[in-house]
């Protein structure tokens, strides 16, 4: 901020500069005007054509042939021979005019953006405009080896800047020779296609300075921009340069923030800060859209604190990857997608050869907070570890992994335009996790969960084929689910496989009554005639009995290990359906039959009839709460 205090005193002292000022002239022709003496600053009328880019300079102890030799389009000396360099307006800004940029036409402007991205660097300019309408920029040629991370073949910011526009720019990113980039590109030998990408933060390299005052991109600010890519990439497509991403941050940068910013039609990820080693502290994201990409819209893995407000991300593979980091998501809409996820732990306390979902287990606590957050079309939202808020989700479904953990969410899931779906999908790891996993298990998880159909797709006939399935291992003590309201036709439960438990299940919701099924609970409807074993997964049963006095007992679920069977105070309604399937028989209960512990032996005789039972834990039985027979 210093030098910038000194270029904008510099600007002012252009405006009162002493002696004659020349007549009216263009920054490439100074070279040809001599200067009064007493002249040590002027303004130009423009860089190549009048009105287009005038700046002003001055001849300082910074304008050198050394500067002019590395920055030429921002430093020249006159015909008396001294050196002048360009510095801010006024308004303490520097338009990309003043280098040459053009706007609207077939022009490529790669050279003169990142000349004066490198004057900035070397000066300390901090805020740069960029003019109003489309300009190109065509791939730069990269001489650098494909795995170096040196923007050699990418505009590449060096310094703290804040950008903005004159009204709303487009980076319209084209080919290496000006044609369309899905097949006007640089071949790399051992890579293949490389086309560039769109703007890469180069702040400091491994090993960075420890004090974080001491980075030299301390803060990158953009506003009213559009990054074009121009690549046919989307949902479903993908392009195989894994290089080519959007804005791409890769070393020591200490805050971002982006307004009012679209990023499209890139390779691979479009705002990306994924190298494990970078420590970024801040992004800050309003009214950002981020879409069209083979690979992830939003990807700042391993920063530290991530605020989005009103984003837009989508139409890709992956629309976000949010892992490792704090983040803050507000009104943010995820959109036609593979999977989004969501999942706060710390990079450093994973171990080596551990997943990125594997939650942390160590202070201090990396958190996802959502707040109304729309994930429309995703096929998969995953909440992977220390998830909080709401979210709601349209034609999709809700997945809680193997190493899910610290987990509350109020979840929306809505069929719209499809059916078929899984509303929730709760399942723990096929074995009890041992090694680098141990004790890293499904566990301390709260979903209150409404799975409802629109009016458009109930008028389609669509439904959930099941509101919620399970399987594996996991703490059942810990793991609740609330089924709050549930679409018509729905299946209640699904099974995963490898069943070893089973998460605590409450609901509010009542099968609809119809002339055929009396069903009160949610589960399944079964016709019965001999002796039956209930799963109580389901959470209840109607049952349609034959002629016979039919013994009912409770299949084990579980061999009750720690990562095993049912929670305590799970409930499950046993429903005597109406007699339509022309039986009369009657369910008997013993009071110490397999699996139970009543409190005498029970007998339904009657349809209408119900037993509620709950889950005794410590007892590892089956105990009798509530009753009713019908007078």
């Amino acid at each position: 901020m210093a030098i910038d205090f000194i270029a904008r005193a510099a600007a002012a002292a252009a405006r009162s500069s002493g002696g004659a000022a020349p007549a009216a002239f263009v920054f490439t022709a100074l070279g040809t005007k001599t200067l009064d003496a007493a002249l040590t600053a002027l303004t130009s009328s423009g860089y190549t054509t009048a009105g287009q880019g005038a700046a002003a300079y001055v001849t300082d102890a910074l304008a050198t042939s050394a500067l002019a030799a590395a920055h030429p389009r921002c430093c020249k000396a006159s015909a008396d021979g001294r050196y002048w360099r360009l510095v801010p307006s006024a308004s303490g800004k520097n338009n990309f005019r003043q280098v040459g940029v053009v706007v609207g036409t077939v022009t490529d402007n790669f050279a003169a953006i990142q000349a004066l991205f490198d004057y900035a660097a070397a000066v300390g300019l901090i805020r740069l405009t960029l003019p109003h309408g489309r300009v190109e920029v065509w791939q730069s040629l990269r001489t650098a080896p494909v795995n170096d991370t040196t923007p050699d073949g990418s505009l590449a910011v060096k310094s703290s800047l804040i950008i903005d526009s004159e009204g709303r720019t487009t980076l319209d990113f084209k080919g290496r020779t000006g044609g369309d980039p899905n097949s006007d590109y640089q071949t790399i030998a051992g890579y293949g296609p490389y086309r560039g990408g769109g703007l890469q933060l180069y702040g400091d390299n491994y090993p960075w300075p420890n004090d974080p005052d001491d980075w030299k991109i301390q803060f990158f600010e953009m506003e009213n921009v559009r990054l074009k890519g121009n690549r046919t990439v989307g949902f479903g497509v993908s392009l195989p340069d894994e290089k080519d991403k959007g804005i791409y941050m890769n070393n020591a940068v200490r805050n971002i923030s982006l307004r009012d910013v679209e990023v499209d039609h890139f390779c691979y990820e479009l705002l990306y800060g994924g190298n494990y080693q970078s420590p970024f502290s801040d992004v800050r994201l309003e009214r950002v859209k981020a879409h069209h990409s083979g690979q992830s819209c939003l990807n700042f893995t391993y920063a530290r604190n991530i605020t989005d407000i009103d984003g837009q991300y989508g139409d890709t593979y992956t629309a976000g990857e949010l892992f490792g980091a704090n983040y803050n998501l507000t009104r943010t809409r995820f959109y036609k997608a593979f999977s989004v996820g969501f999942s706060s732990s710390r990079s450093t306390d994973i171990p080596s050869g551990g997943p990125y979902n594997l939650p942390s287990n160590s202070p201090p606590l990396n958190i996802t907070t959502l707040d109304a957050v729309v994930c429309d079309r995703v096929q998969t939202v995953y909440a992977h570890a220390h998830v909080y808020g709401d979210v709601n989700i349209i034609d999709g479904q809700l997945s809680m992994g193997a190493f899910a953990g610290d987990i509350d969410l109020k979840a929306t899931v809505t069929l719209d335009r499809a059916s078929g779906l899984t509303a929730a999908i709760i399942e723990g790891p096929a074995a009890v996790p041992t090694g680098i996993y141990a004790d890293t298990i499904l566990r301390n998880v709260n979903i209150e969960l409404n799975a409802v159909v629109s009016r458009y797709g109930l008028s389609q006939g669509y439904s959930f084929a099941s509101i919620f399935s399970s399987g594996g291992y996991m703490d059942p003590e810990t793991v609740k689910l609330h089924v709050a309201k549930a679409g018509p036709n729905a299946g209640f439960w699904g099974n995963l496989g490898n069943l070893h438990a089973m998460p605590l299940v409450t609901c509010d919701f009542a099968r609809q009554r119809n002339s055929t099924n009396a069903g009160q609970v949610p589960g399944y409807d079964q016709f019965i005639d001999a002796a039956y074993v209930l799963y109580p997964y389901f959470l209840g049963i109607t049952a349609y009995a034959g002629a016979a006095a039919i013994p009912i007992t409770f299949a084990a679920v579980g061999a009750g290990g720690a990562y095993e069977g049912l929670a305590h105070g799970q409930r499950f309604k046993f429903f005597y359906g109406e007699d339509s399937f022309g039986g009369s028989g009657s369910f008997s209960f013993l009071q110490n039959g397999t699996g139970m512990a009543l409190t005498g032996d029970l007998v339904l005789n009657k349809a209408g009839s119900w037993i509620e039972f709950e889950y005794n834990r410590r007892l590892g039985k089956w105990t009798d709460v509530a009753r009713f027979a019908p007078a």
